[in-house]
């Protein structure tokens, strides 16, 4: 007996028809399967120009002969910087370089600096592998007295090893006047001129030119004119396409961080070098200041600094954090970083501010300035540090202070050096396993499975563009093991597929159709595809919690 089906009736010219409602709900769920396949369709399309446009800069390095490269380097520094921190990073291991871990002599440090001691070592060694311009260090602690640094692309192993193993040096020096800065500034304006009119300056060596004249990045020095008629003529001014000056510091000038290297080149100059005075010296700010900083663009602080420091590390006794008490007027509730000196190193400071109320002094770790606040009153043995901006700035400050009087007695205990030709010799061989292990699994899976193999074979070149695009755009460093890795992903991400078509091939042999036996098939495997998922998670959070060091470094 046909069971009755409710019917909905169609009104037409010809006359009326019954429509059974299973059918139509049928023909509703076919739209609603179509709709969401629009959409994942749509979506995996957007995912994949996404990965290509993330891929681009890595393919784009990988095409360049090494004189392309070198020229970039050399003539388009940030062109050079914007792309290699695009693309994909490489490890130690595949780009050469040096691993070193040094072991701190807590013994030798009185009890109460032991606690810190770790921290401020790692990060006396971050200031100093940033000034050395090492792109991604690795720097982390390791246990609680080790510090494990890996420096990728080092070409000077020995350079490298001398510079984290020498003494810190922390010393306080007055900031030279607005005057003093701004005649300097016009000095080196018209030397830098003449030199390029002349010819005795290569202006690509400079960069200037790489700055547009129609750019408004910087207000340029106060009372300097660094207009220019066109964009081939040299400036008035050139140095001022690259400085700035803040009306409320003008002692102290400003610039981008990705243009601090054509600074740098600028001021090696001999004929630029020599119009800063004996007592005088030029050195960049520690860290960007985030007052001017965005998402895109860092500025760091340059300073001009007399030559002779007032004290020195070796004068400190302490620095700590504390929080204003709510009856001091000028720093209520806000972070303070209270430095004691010796006696010694109290009566030189003494003697200094006393007579520089109102003036800056800079706090200088091994040549870059930590922090420059406003003397406010005669300072002793005691002093402070206020106009914070929060905890974790005034624990910075703590730290580089007694950064300055860690001694050092630190070993180095193990030392790998990775040379650039071993490390290409491992991306060659690694990209070889890599394709071999693909090709491999491609043909497996068209061979058993033939169509539906096919399909499986796409997907799993999705996944490893997938995997390469997060790569670069996360800015992850891929290594040796990384490859191994993705290695072992070709094989896994196939897994899926394979206990799917099985199951519905038995389901198949049972007499289902085909579109039972795929619903079968999805259903009955998903158990097993998630055990195996998870249990691969839980080994991949151990293995993150386990196998990696705890940074002890901010960057």
């Amino acid at each position: 007996m046909t069971p009755h089906l409710p019917a909905r009736t169609f009104h037409g010219f010809t006359g009326e028809c019954a429509i059974p409602a299973a059918y139509l709900s049928f023909s509703e769920a076919e739209k609603s399967v179509k709709r969401d396949n629009r959409f994942r369709i749509g979506l995996v399309i957007v995912l994949i120009i996404g990965s290509f446009w993330s891929l681009w800069p890595t393919v784009r390095m990988s095409l360049m002969d090494p004189q392309d490269r070198q020229d970039m380097q050399e003539l388009h520094p940030d062109r050079w910087r914007d792309l290699e921190d695009r693309a994909i990073q490489l490890g130690l291991d595949l780009r050469g370089g040096m691993h070193l871990v040094m072991e701190i002599d807590l013994e030798s440090l009185p009890p109460d600096a032991r606690s810190d001691a770790q921290e401020r070592f790692a990060r006396i060694i971050r200031n100093r592998i940033d000034q050395y311009g090492i792109a991604e260090p690795i720097i982390q602690t390791q246990g609680r007295d080790r510090v494990i640094i890996e420096l990728a692309g080092v070409s000077n192993p020995e350079a490298a090893r001398d510079l984290v193993g020498r003494t810190a040096v922390l010393t306080y020096n007055l900031l030279k006047s607005e005057e003093i800065l701004a005649d300097l500034l016009h000095r080196m304006n018209r030397t830098l001129r003449e030199g390029l009119l002349a010819g005795s300056i290569d202006r690509e060596r400079i960069g200037w030119h790489v700055v547009s004249q129609d750019e408004d990045l910087f207000s340029g020095i106060a009372g300097l004119d660094s207009t220019a008629a066109d964009s081939t003529a040299i400036p008035e001014q050139p140095l001022n396409y690259y400085l700035l000056q803040d009306p409320r510091s003008p002692e102290v000038v400003w610039a981008e961080e990705r243009k601090m290297a054509w600074i740098d080149s600028i001021l090696a100059l001999p004929e630029i070098a020599r119009l800063v005075p004996e007592d005088a010296t030029v050195n960049w700010a520690m860290w960007a200041d985030e007052r001017f900083s965005t998402t895109d663009v860092n500025y760091r602080e340059l300073y001009l600094l007399e030559a002779s420091p007032i004290v020195t590390g070796d004068d400190l006794e302490d620095a700590q954090v504390t929080i204003g008490a709510p009856s001091d007027p000028r720093a209520a509730g806000q972070p303070v970083v209270n430095f004691r000196l010796n006696t010694e190193g109290g009566r030189k400071l003494m003697r200094v501010t006393r007579v520089n109320v109102g003036q800056r002094m800079a706090i200088v770790l091994d040549s870059r300035v930590a922090v420059a606040p406003v003397i406010e009153d005669a300072l002793g043995r005691d002093a402070r540090i206020t106009g914070i901006g929060d905890m974790d700035e005034a624990r910075n400050i703590s730290i580089t202070l007694r950064s300055g009087a860690l001694p050092a007695d630190a070993r180095i205990v193990e030392n790998r050096t990775v040379g650039p030709s071993l490390g290409a010799d491992s991306v060659r061989s690694g990209t070889m396993s890599t394709l071999i292990g693909l090709i491999a699994v491609i043909f497996f899976m068209i061979a058993y499975y033939r169509g539906s193999g096919l399909i499986a074979d796409t997907a799993l070149f999705l996944n490893i563009l997938f995997v390469l695009a997060v790569l670069a755009g996360f800015g992850f460093t891929l290594t040796l093991p990384g490859i191994a890795g993705i290695l072992l992903t070709v094989g896994m991400a196939v897994d899926a597929n394979v206990l799917i078509y099985d199951r519905i091939k038995e389901e198949l042999r049972s007499g289902k159709t085909i579109r039972a036996a795929v619903e079968a098939g999805y259903a009955n495997a998903t158990s097993a595809i998630l055990d195996a998922n998870i249990t691969t998670l839980i080994t991949a959070l151990v293995l993150y919690q386990f196998g990696t060091g705890r940074s002890g470094v901010s960057p």
